[in-house]
């Protein structure tokens, strides 16, 4: 079975509510066999490099945004000699871009 981009979107929203507890277990879970020092550490690089990105990403799409981001973070977090793992760090991203204020696009 095959699925355009407005299918997949749709069945995503549908099953966020069933996936989302499943994700933010599975952060928690890996989040929590990080010290604590670099677990605030993973959390400050994740808040700055959202920042960073949007800053730079002026006029890429969200998804080339994210992808820049995850990225980003994942070669600061290697610098650091923290293994990260791409679906930690894609929901981590999505997490601080959540937290975003609304951006004022009739300006």
């Amino acid at each position: 079975m095959n699925f355009n981009a407005p299918q997949l979107i749709t069945v995503l929203i549908a099953l966020a509510p069933v996936l989302a507890p499943a994700v933010l277990t599975f952060v928690a879970y890996v989040v929590s066999k990080l010290t604590q020092a670099q677990q605030g550490m993973l959390h400050q690089f994740a808040q700055d490099t959202v920042r960073a990105v949007e800053q730079l990403g002026a006029g890429k799409s969200n998804t080339e945004k994210k992808s820049m981001a995850v990225l980003m973070l994942a070669n600061i977090l290697k610098q650091y000699g923290i293994k990260s793992d791409p679906q930690l760090l894609d929901t981590l991203i999505e997490s601080y871009v959540n937290q975003l204020p609304p951006t004022d696009h009739s300006a």
